[in-house]
C-alpha cells in the first residue's frame, strides 16, 4: 500500500464519518453558528442574542427545520427511532402522541402525514 500524500491525509482527517447525512450536518452547523435550542425561550431575549447573530429556537422548530432539509432521510431516521423501542414496542400512534406530549407538534404533524412510511 502506498503512503497517503500529506494533503490527502489532512483532508481525510477532517472528513466527517459517512453516516452523517447532509441534513444532519447542515442542521448541526446551523445550530452551532446561529441558534441555540432551548425549552424556555424567555431566558434568552432576542435583544441580547441579536447583536451576536444568535437565534434561540425551540426543539420542535429545530427538528422541523432539520426534517425540511431532507424529508426522506428524516422518515428513515424516525423509523429507526421507533424501531429501537423494543420492550415495550412503540407503535406509530404512540410515538406521535409522545412527540405531542413533549411539545414537538410540528414533528408530530410530519409523522402523522407519513405514518405509512414509519
Amino acid at each position: 500500500m502506498s503512503p497517503i500524500p500529506q494533503g490527502q491525509r489532512e483532508w481525510r482527517r477532517r472528513t466527517p464519518p459517512a453516516h452523517l447525512s447532509a441534513a444532519s450536518l447542515a442542521s448541526f452547523f446551523r445550530l452551532l453558528h446561529s441558534a441555540r435550542v432551548r425549552r424556555n425561550l424567555a431566558d434568552f431575549p432576542s435583544a441580547v442574542l441579536d447583536p451576536h447573530a444568535i437565534q434561540a429556537i425551540t426543539a420542535d422548530d429545530f427538528i422541523a427545520n432539520t426534517i425540511e432539509l431532507d424529508p426522506s432521510e428524516a422518515i428513515l431516521a424516525l423509523r429507526r427511532v421507533r424501531e429501537r423501542f423494543k420492550n415495550p414496542a412503540l407503535g406509530i400512534a404512540a410515538l406521535i402522541h409522545k412527540s405531542e406530549s413533549q411539545g414537538l407538534l410540528q414533528v408530530a404533524t410530519f409523522m402523522d402525514e407519513y405514518q405509512s412510511f414509519l
